[in-house]
């Protein structure tokens, strides 16, 4: 968790890394989780990873939500509040079996 220092000179966290092991999902479960703890934390970054897949959450004060995004800040970003937003690519629709390999 990297952290950073309020005007009062407190230490603020910017980030949580929630961290599965091999096999394990990143699904709704563990994304309630990882939020559940950034909110308690404060912190605007949080990110999910096992080992093939990451996700990571930008809070976005405007919108009062988390966003996913491409990447984690850089810690300069994170101290500036500056995020890249993830475009979600549309899903092609599925083709039965039957359809693409005809008998």
């Amino acid at each position: 968790m990297g952290k950073c220092c309020s005007k009062e000179g407190d230490l603020i966290p910017l980030a949580v890394i929630e961290c599965k092991a091999s096999g394990v999902g990143l699904g709704e479960r563990v994304k309630e989780q990882l939020l559940t703890y950034a909110d308690a934390l404060g912190c605007d970054c949080a990110m999910m990873i096992n080992d093939t897949d990451y996700i990571c959450y930008y809070y976005d004060q405007k919108r009062q939500q988390y966003l996913v995004v491409e990447e984690l800040p850089q810690y300069g970003q994170m101290l500036g509040k500056q995020y890249q937003p993830y475009e979600v690519e549309l899903v092609p629709e599925r083709i039965p079996f039957e359809k693409s390999h005809p008998i």
